[in-house]
């Protein structure tokens, strides 16, 4: 997969991400696909933890902002 292919992916799945959740994974994906060069991986193992990940932010409200001026429910 060639590396414009990797960030529309990478691009298609932060909109899908951004919703109450709003939580920025492409690193993460992109690191995935990378591994693998292949789609599969997002909706295989990977797919799962990608779930996780979203269960465990999901109560964050990446709208408030802390002390710093930063969001805290975003993945840096």
């Amino acid at each position: 997969m060639r590396a414009a292919q990797v960030d529309d992916v990478v691009e298609i799945m932060r909109t899908l991400l951004i919703g109450r959740t709003k939580i920025l994974m492409g690193r993460k994906i992109k690191a995935a696909l990378d591994k693998k060069g292949q789609l599969s991986t997002l909706f295989g193992a990977y797919g799962s933890h990608c779930h996780r990940n979203l269960e465990v932010f999901h109560h964050r409200d990446i709208n408030s902002v802390d002390q710093t001026g930063r969001s805290p429910g975003l993945i840096k």
